[in-house]
C-alpha cells in the first residue's frame, strides 16, 4: 500500500461510508482502488482547503451537473461522517438555484430529503 492510497483511506471515512466504498469496489476493485488513491489521497488530501469546503464544493458541483446517485452519496455520507450538516447541505442546494434554475435545484433538494429520512434527520 502506497503513501497515497493510505493517505485515501484515512481521508475518504469524511466523504462516503464504507458500504458506498463497497459498492464501488463491486462494480469495479481497480475503480474504488482510483478513488482511494487518486481522487482521496491526492486531491481530498491537498492542504487547500479543509474537508467540509471540499464536501460543499462537490455537493454543488454535482447539482449542476444533475448526478442524482453520487449528490446522494456524498450528502449521505458528509452526513454521516459530520463534515456537513442537514442545514448546510440545504443552503447549498438553495445557493445553486441561482445558476442552474429551479429544476435541477428541486431534484436535488428531493434527493436530500430522501437522504434526511434514511439517516433519521426529517
Amino acid at each position: 500500500m502506497n503513501d497515497k492510497y493510505q493517505k485515501g483511506l484515512e481521508v475518504v471515512k469524511d466523504h462516503l461510508s464504507p458500504e458506498q466504498i463497497q459498492a464501488i469496489d463491486d462494480i469495479s476493485h481497480y475503480l474504488k482502488d482510483l478513488v482511494i488513491e487518486y481522487g482521496m489521497g491526492e486531491i481530498y488530501a491537498r492542504k487547500g482547503l479543509d474537508q467540509k469546503s471540499r464536501k460543499i464544493a462537490t455537493i454543488a458541483s454535482l447539482i449542476t451537473s444533475g448526478n442524482t446517485p453520487q449528490i446522494r452519496w456524498h450528502i449521505a455520507g458528509g452526513l454521516e461522517s459530520g463534515v456537513i450538516s442537514k442545514e448546510e447541505v440545504e443552503e447549498v442546494i438553495i445557493q445553486m438555484v441561482l445558476y442552474i434554475g429551479f429544476p435541477q435545484t428541486l431534484n436535488a433538494m428531493k434527493v436530500a430529503r430522501e437522504v434526511f429520512k434514511e439517516t433519521g434527520l426529517e
